[in-house]
């Protein structure tokens, strides 16, 4: 059960990761097009 658990916590952060890593990825694009 706990195994589980520490897997889940894994999962989370990582999904948390890449979503901060996608934001900061758009966010540079929008203030490369801005002229």
């Amino acid at each position: 059960m706990k195994k589980l658990e520490k897997r889940e916590h894994i999962n989370r952060i990582y999904i948390y990761c890449t979503y901060c890593l996608v934001k900061n990825f758009c966010m540079r694009n929008i203030l490369i097009k801005k002229p």
